[in-house]
Parts: structure tokens; sequence; C-alpha cells
């Protein structure tokens, strides 16, 4: 535990992206994000990570995690 915060950071299932993938979330000035996705074999795919600059859902932050999740899984089936 560092400054008294709790170590745990909250998390979001991003099911309309796809089954695995998850958004960690931190809160605070600045806001940070990074979304991840943990179902395949033994390996953890990072798929996008950022500075949040927006309330509400970062639109061109999520096109991003969406195209790199279909890319990781077109890559997985070869």
């Amino acid at each position: 535990m560092q400054e008294g915060k709790d170590p745990l950071s909250d998390f979001k299932h991003l099911s309309g992206i796809g089954p695995g993938v998850i958004e960690l979330i931190e809160n605070g000035r600045p806001a940070y994000r990074a979304v991840y996705c943990a179902k395949y074999e033994d390996t953890v795919f990072v798929l996008h990570a950022f500075t949040k600059t927006t309330n509400g859902v970062d639109r061109a932050a999520m096109k991003t995690v969406d195209e790199r999740f279909k890319a990781q899984k077109k890559q997985k089936k070869k």
C-alpha cells in the first residue's frame, strides 16, 4: 500500500469487444486505463494502455482496442 491507497485497481469486463477482454481502471489526475486479454493459453496480451482524457467512453481508444483484439484473434488462428 502506497500513500494509504488500496493496492487493487478497479476493472471492467468489456464483453462487447470480446470474451476475456478486461479494462484496468486507475482513476485520479491523470486517469489511466489498460485493456488486456488474458484468455489465451499462458499469455496476457496488452491491447492498449492510455491516459484517459475524456469523461465517459474514449471512442478512439476503444476503436484501437477492438482493432487490436480482432488482429490478435486472426493471428491466433494461423
